[in-house]
């Protein structure tokens, strides 16, 4: 019938809904970098490198899955000018904003949530696998998130 609107499904719609949302949590992260900047202070997520430089070699020990606090998930392993200290993205490639949208459209819509891999240095935790999965986390305020920790100490 001529002027039918065809039938979205709810994934399409969810979707859809997650380019204004990936727009937000950008915006937001940006409005971060410049509080932090006006502060004198990074708004970038911690580097595992940075963090660890003093150790010399490292030891690593795992210590199974667990559901660990997201306010201690600050730093990342390799992507740390990726996003900030509070994990909003900060990337503009259009490949990062395509694995937020899918991740964001698979969160809401139960298509899977797999535990994301850290490493744990004291009481913070540094991404190793799942930066999307962590940025939507924070985005969703929720409390803790699934994880396998590996526990870094110097050797």
């Amino acid at each position: 019938m001529d002027g039918e609107v065809p039938a979205l499904s709810f994934d399409t719609w969810i979707y859809i809904q997650s380019d204004v949302a990936y727009s937000h949590a950008r915006t937001h992260g940006i409005l971060e970098v410049i509080r932090g900047w006006i502060a004198g202070r990074s708004a970038l997520a911690v580097s595992f490198k940075e963090a660890t430089k003093d150790f010399g070699p490292i030891h690593a020990v795992y210590r199974g899955l667990q559901n660990i606090p997201l306010e201690h998930v600050v730093g990342s392993v390799g992507r740390a000018s990726e996003f900030t200290r509070s994990f909003r993205p900060l990337i503009w490639l259009d490949r990062q904003k395509e694995r937020w949208r899918i991740s964001y459209t698979k969160t809401l819509s139960g298509g899977g949530y797999p535990a994301i891999e850290v490493y744990q240095v004291g009481r913070e935790y540094f991404v190793v696998n799942g930066h999307h999965r962590v940025s939507l986390a924070k985005y969703f305020a929720w409390e803790t998130i699934e994880a396998h920790v590996s526990e870094i100490g110097a050797a």
